[in-house]
């Protein structure tokens, strides 16, 4: 499948546009992100995200989310767990969805050495709340290695959404089979193309 991540930076006719250039098979839809935590303030909701997801719906667009941590600790983490799954009750009615719930550590508040056990901890939050193991982790290659427990996450099926502009999907050769999407590279409109494999069940 090729499936495609957008948010706010993608204007509301993009999935139209990808859909009728048939390259569109799925999208992974940016919930929100913790802007200005340090000031008071909660995790802001995309301002685009009820326009993509009513399109995703509309075309019928399988569609996952993906939330912007920026947890610099263990109540943080477990904090952005708790504000997806509110919104998905709140916003999609309380209904999974079909691509999953990513974490996606980019930002430097999750680029830590004790990263894993807060990440790992909301996961599994969410996991049960929900009785699925569709929840995961996005970031590049060089992360996942650096600061994440990659055996402990094959271990536990934790779903991996692997970045690495390259050639080859490297964490599959390295024999890991929870990686269920590998983003290879930016078509355009600042628009990153996936390759999706599925969930391992």
């Amino acid at each position: 499948m090729s499936v495609f991540d957008i948010s706010r930076y993608q204007p509301e006719d993009r999935m139209q546009e990808l859909v009728d250039g048939n390259n569109c098979d799925g999208v992974i839809i940016k919930i929100g992100e913790w802007y200005n935590k340090d000031n008071g303030d909660d995790i802001d909701l995309d301002p685009m995200f009820v326009i993509h997801v009513n399109e995703a719906v509309r075309l019928g667009v399988p569609y996952g989310i993906y939330i912007m941590s920026r947890a610099e600790n263990a109540e943080e983490a477990m904090h952005e767990a708790q504000w997806v799954n509110d919104r998905v009750a709140e916003l999609l009615n309380g209904k999974e969805p079909e691509l999953g719930v990513w974490f996606d550590l980019e930002r430097p508040q999750v680029k830590r050495n004790n990263i894993y056990s807060d990440i790992k901890a909301a996961i599994e939050a969410i996991d049960n709340w929900w009785n699925t193991k569709h929840v995961g982790i996005y970031a590049s290659y060089s992360y996942f290695y650096q600061y994440l427990d990659m055996e402990d996450m094959r271990a536990n099926n934790i779903p991996i959404w692997n970045a690495q502009y390259s050639d080859t999907n490297g964490m599959h050769e390295d024999g890991y089979p929870n990686v269920v999407a590998w983003q290879f590279t930016t078509n355009g409109n600042y628009q990153d193309e996936n390759e999706w494999y599925g969930f391992q069940d």
